[in-house]
């Protein structure tokens, strides 16, 4: 009897010790609602690859062949404002040759003063009655064309590549006497095209005077015998354009916003 009540306690003892602790997990419905937020804020949160691209527009440094507008044929305003913003003397042969588009003008008044309302070179002195001119904007050119507010003024070409921002009651559509022209500068026509000039004799011939008389001559020093010959170069060239030699297109050229790239930008980034 004495052994069966000291037992007792023993095998108890050995049972609680025999019993392991259960941890604590997590029920499937505790994980469940854990988790659920988590994984909603991740489907409701779009991938960066679905957002819409942002169109930019795209630059080129071809030159137009087609007017911005009908009447008068003016290039485009991109064009026009990033070519008024350099020196283009290769660029204003290119314009001015027989077979382009473009409205011719000229100047209907004693003289003009060079001002080039783009920051652009303005050389070759001012503007002379009866000097041809290129217009690269219209009052009336519309969407397409340059627009300034208040005022005819309107910007135009020369033969040497530089604006000029001139009155349009300044300019005429008919040659008001002998057709004049500004200076080209041989030395500022890229190699392409001096070698194309060059292929015409009394071109060629015309430089090689130039050469000779103009030799030992500076910008600010101009012998009498070095300006005319330098007139009678220019004067053969001009003519070789006006009667349609084709040139090759010019290494400089203006960087611009085709009229395709606008189109396309608005297009795209409609919403």
């Amino acid at each position: 009897m004495r052994f069966f009540v000291v037992g007792i306690p023993l095998a108890m003892l050995g049972c609680a010790a025999a019993t392991p602790v259960a941890s604590k997990q997590p029920s499937p419905i505790e994980h469940e609602t854990t988790s659920a937020p988590a994984e909603r804020a991740e489907l409701e949160t779009p991938p960066e690859a679905e957002k819409a691209p942002v169109a930019t527009p795209t630059t080129t440094r071809d030159l137009p062949t087609q007017c911005a507008n009908e009447h008068p044929c003016v290039p485009p305003a991109h064009f026009a404002e990033s070519l008024c913003k350099g020196s283009y003397p290769g660029v204003a042969l290119a314009m001015f040759e027989k077979s382009s588009p473009w409205q011719r003008k000229w100047v209907n008044v004693a003289a003009l003063e060079a001002v080039n309302a783009f920051g652009g070179s303005a050389s070759g002195g001012p503007l002379t009655f009866g000097e041809e001119v290129v217009l690269l904007r219209s009052q009336q050119a519309g969407s397409q064309g340059m627009q300034m507010s208040g005022g005819e003024d309107v910007e135009v070409l020369r033969w040497n590549g530089t604006c000029v921002t001139v009155r349009q009651s300044e300019l005429v559509e008919y040659v008001p006497g002998l057709p004049k022209h500004a200076p080209i500068v041989w030395n500022y026509l890229d190699e392409p095209t001096q070698d194309a000039l060059l292929s015409k004799q009394n071109i060629a011939n015309a430089r090689e005077q130039q050469r000779r008389e103009c030799r030992g001559s500076s910008k600010r020093d101009v012998s009498p015998s070095c300006e005319k010959a330098s007139s009678a170069l220019d004067g053969a060239i001009v003519v070789a354009v006006r009667k349609g030699m084709t040139l090759p297109t010019p290494e400089k050229r203006p960087e611009w916003t085709g009229p395709e790239s606008d189109s396309a930008l608005t297009a795209a980034n409609r919403p």
